[in-house]
């Protein structure tokens, strides 16, 4: 089970690293895999997982469960600052969520807000 959001970030151009998994597809990065953003109210880089083939790409990933070798009953800091292997299973952490300023897009059925996937 795969779970992201399509994050567009607002804010000012000038950033040298993208903001956001949108900005890295902006910027001719068409590969799902691992890359360094910069959201804007973050003290330094982070990394996250980029999806960039389902349903024409840019979605950050912020959480990956596809084999079982990743235990999720964890602690509540677990889940606040994250946990797992980026490129694998993992939770990106609600410290990491709350950095960025996001815009849910509305799909056709205007109910749903984030995708699943079983990638």
């Amino acid at each position: 089970m795969v779970m992201f959001l399509r994050l567009h970030l607002e804010g000012s151009p000038a950033a040298k690293l993208p903001r956001d998994c949108f900005e890295v597809q902006r910027d001719l990065k068409n590969e799902t895999g691992v890359y360094r953003i910069q959201p804007d109210y973050a003290r330094r880089p982070i990394f996250v997982f980029c999806d960039m083939e389902t349903d024409g790409g840019g979605w950050t990933v912020f959480q990956r469960r596809k084999d079982g070798s990743i235990d999720f009953l964890r602690q509540w800091k677990d889940y606040k600052y994250g946990f797992g292997n980026i490129g694998g299973e993992f939770w990106l952490g609600k410290s990491a969520l709350v950095l960025v300023k996001y815009k849910l897009e509305r799909s056709e059925d205007t109910s749903q807000i984030n995708k699943k996937s079983d990638q």
